[in-house]
């Protein structure tokens, strides 16, 4: 995916919108630009979507505006379109926000304010065809970027920019479903349902629902009302013995908080129902591709190419790889491009690629069939090797950096983690650990010691099985450039 920044931020301020204007205008496909930094917006658009977000007594209103003769066309398109964004951005932007507030999406049709000299991020839609004069923008003030980092509302060029909002957004767990955040952006109806669903699931006990209460007594009522007699009887019960025992420690509440939230997350990413859901698995899919393009920019294509043959996978990666993405991969001006085909495939097929390589292209399509081939590799050079669950004290001793650490608790969970960890030397252990959120990393650290579900043994099958999920995890993370690992 090219301009990652411009594709998260409109996922998150306008969910759906390059599929609506390829309706709206009837073209195949919608081009989406880089995201610019600017104090003057376009001209006045024939129609304006206005996204009014409200924080305290504070406004702030981000505009997706339309120009072209199909706007008047398809009123009744765009109408339909704000509507269903006034139902999907409180929960979006709630969540961007960390926060439930007043969020609301009105269509205006003019006439309209004159130019806003404000800072924006912009980023503009535009359909295919040199004579094509219908347009679109997503204008977002850099002053609602403050309430996030106030790095990002510093920014004054889109570089920057982009690079701060790409690195505020992958931090590892940025939409995480943080059991506060859940109980105030879903509605009754939605989070009976998630209930249920846990309940059903065997993800949520009677003591998981007391530390809800405990911990959110704002939204005990809410919790309560999601639940059958008995089981509000139940909780009422072992919420009063906990409480005459002074059971619920700040500690084992804050780990017992953590257990649900991360039950919440894996219930979510495999059930597309719920509109937090799709959130999870859109922002999380632009961000890994994200990943994968720093990655594929960290080198320039030669020296990829030098590493796939020192790993002696060059052959394997062409020979694998279809015509058309080796013709865009080796068109342009690389040094030596014959040379390296011919080194691997036959003479025939390399005139094939280099004849097609002289084809129109662009850009975009040649950067996305490089990172095809890398990724090719880098699947490959995993493959090389046997890893089973005695490659895991190894694994876990090459991941230094922080935010890779949080990415693997988040992929494996704090339970399974748990599990791997027993026999672990203490200090690798420890040195891991440190950099896990404290409730996660005191629930690992009571099960090592045995004072969290201390009646469950950890025989050596299962201590095996739990490595082997952790290193299948690792690599797979690796292998999308979602973490680095020294190996």
């Amino acid at each position: 995916m090219i301009h990652p920044a411009s594709r998260i931020l409109s996922g998150l301020f306008a969910p759906g919108i390059e599929k609506f204007l390829e309706r709206l205008w009837d073209v195949p496909a919608v081009a989406v630009t880089p995201i610019a930094v600017s104090e003057r917006l376009p001209g006045p658009p024939d129609m304006l979507i206005e996204i009014t977000i409200a924080a305290g007594g504070a406004k702030s209103a981000a505009l997706l505006a339309f120009s072209g003769s199909a706007v008047e066309e398809h009123d009744g398109l765009i109408g339909d379109y704000t509507a269903a964004l006034s139902k999907e951005l409180p929960v979006r932007l709630g969540a961007l926000l960390r926060r439930g507030m007043p969020i609301s999406a009105s269509l205006h049709r003019g006439p309209f304010p004159g130019p806003i000299k404000e800072k924006h991020a912009l980023l503009r839609f535009i359909p295919p065809g040199p004579g094509e004069k219908s347009s679109a923008f997503l204008a977002i003030p850099c002053s609602l970027f403050g309430r996030l980092d106030a790095s990002l509302a510093s920014c004054n060029d889109a570089g920057s920019f982009e690079r701060a909002l790409i690195g505020y957004l992958g931090e590892p767990g940025r939409f995480f479903p943080e059991l506060g955040l859940v109980l105030g952006l879903f509605s009754d109806r939605e989070l009976q349902g998630l209930v249920m669903e846990l309940r059903q699931s065997r993800l949520l006990s009677v003591y998981q629902l007391c530390l809800m209460v405990r911990a959110f007594p704002d939204h005990a009522l809410k919790v309560k009302r999601c639940l059958s007699e008995t089981a509000a009887r139940d909780v009422a019960a072992m919420l009063r013995e906990l409480e005459s025992r002074n059971a619920l420690g700040g500690r084992d509440l804050a780990g017992g908080v953590y257990s649900v939230e991360e039950a919440i997350y894996r219930l979510l990413k495999g059930n597309p129902s719920f509109r937090y859901a799709s959130l999870l698995k859109e922002v999380g899919e632009m961000i890994s591709a994200a990943s994968r393009l720093e990655l594929f920019m960290s080198k320039d294509f030669s020296a990829w190419l030098a590493l796939m043959e020192e790993d002696s996978l060059l052959y394997n990666v062409l020979s694998s790889s279809r015509e058309k993405d080796l013709a865009l991969s080796f068109s342009g001006d690389l040094p030596g491009r014959g040379e390296l085909l011919r080194g691997s495939l036959s003479s025939r097929r390399v005139d094939e690629i280099l004849a097609l390589s002289e084809g129109p292209s662009t850009l975009d399509e040649r950067i996305e069939a490089r990172m095809r081939l890398i990724n090719e590799y880098r699947a490959r050079r995993i493959r090389k090797r046997n890893w089973g669950a005695e490659s895991f004290d190894y694994l876990l001793r090459g991941i230094n950096a922080p935010g890779d650490c949080r990415r693997v608790l988040l992929e494996i969970g704090w339970f399974a983690l748990s599990t791997a960890l027993k026999g672990t030397k203490m200090k690798l252990s420890r040195d891991f650990l440190r950099h896990l959120p404290d409730p996660a990393r005191w629930l690992i650290e009571d099960v090592l010691r045995g004072a969290v579900n201390p009646g469950i043994i950890h025989g050596e099958l299962q201590v095996r099985a739990a490595r082997k999920l952790c290193v299948e995890a690792v690599l797979s993370l690796w292998e999308d450039g979602s973490i680095a690992v020294a190996m």
